[in-house]
């Protein structure tokens, strides 16, 4: 507890403030962790329109849920399924 001065100058406890998730992206982080070693880049659920946006966190027109091609994936990590394309000519 800390102790702090309130308006009339009583001396009051206050109790510690825990850092709580303040955006949407943060509340996300909290719940799902992150997946180390892996990038939201290589992710199935990166959604590129104008800006980079995460289908599991939704997508709006606000940049809170922007999210960047760097960021360590959260554990819901999926990863692209890449074609490959052969040659038909042989």
């Amino acid at each position: 507890m800390n102790k702090q001065i309130n308006l009339f100058g009583k001396e009051t406890d206050q109790p510690i403030d825990n850092k709580k998730p303040r955006t949407i992206k943060e509340k996300f982080r909290a719940k799902y962790g992150y997946k180390k070693g892996y990038y939201c880049r290589n992710c199935k659920q990166l959604v590129n329109s104008r800006f980079y946006k995460c289908r599991l966190i939704g997508i709006t027109n606000g940049a809170a849920t922007d999210i960047r091609l760097k960021h360590i994936a959260c554990r819901l990590y999926e990863p692209k399924i890449i074609k490959e394309v052969q040659d038909e000519r042989e």
